[in-house]
């Protein structure tokens, strides 16, 4: 009677190997799936505005269009900037941004922008700088977090990280109406 093979070498024999191709030169730089997510994301936000502008005359598609434009431009050059370099530029941001948001109690450049709360500045075009708060707060904060390795175990370290991050909330809540 012949024997029947172990299972324990049926459970190491591997099956043959293919030869895998290299990813491509674009499949490298891009992650595809993101991507195409993204832009039928986008497509459909355009097409949205499309149905819902295409009665009126007051050009709010083209303004669309004109905002994706701005944002593939913009995201390209994010793209291609090596974001580690911005770890060491954190602390002037956040000076920078503490300027900004504090520039709308200056009398003469706060403005209330028709919106009531008198939170936006008037630099030639009307900009709400509690939207860059966003983005220096995230950075400021991974900056300090990757100073600490993602560990704080001194409580002295937690609480000094804690009140450098009370910094822009402090002055955002400085503005008005919120």
């Amino acid at each position: 009677m012949a024997e029947l093979p172990q299972i324990e070498t049926l459970r190491h024999a591997q099956a043959p190997q293919r030869a895998e191709k290299p990813p491509s030169r674009l499949a490298r730089l891009v992650n595809i799936p993101f991507v195409t997510i993204v832009a039928l994301l986008v497509s459909y936000g355009l097409l949205v505005c499309w149905s819902a502008t295409s009665v009126s005359e007051d050009h709010n598609f083209s303004r669309q269009l004109m905002g994706v434009a701005m944002g593939l431009v913009c995201m390209v050059v994010v793209w291609r900037f090596d974001y580690r370099k911005l770890g060491s530029m954190t602390t002037f941001f956040l000076v920078v941004n503490v300027v900004l948001i504090l520039s709308p109690h200056i009398p003469g450049l706060g403005t209330d922008a028709g919106m009531g709360a008198k939170s936006w500045i008037k630099i030639g075009m009307q900009v709400q700088p509690g939207e860059f708060a966003k983005v220096t707060f995230v950075l400021f904060a991974a900056s300090l977090l990757a100073r600490y390795q993602g560990t704080l175990d001194d409580w002295r370290e937690y609480c000094k990280v804690l009140g450098m991050l009370l910094i822009p909330f402090a002055c955002i809540m400085t503005q008005p109406d919120l």
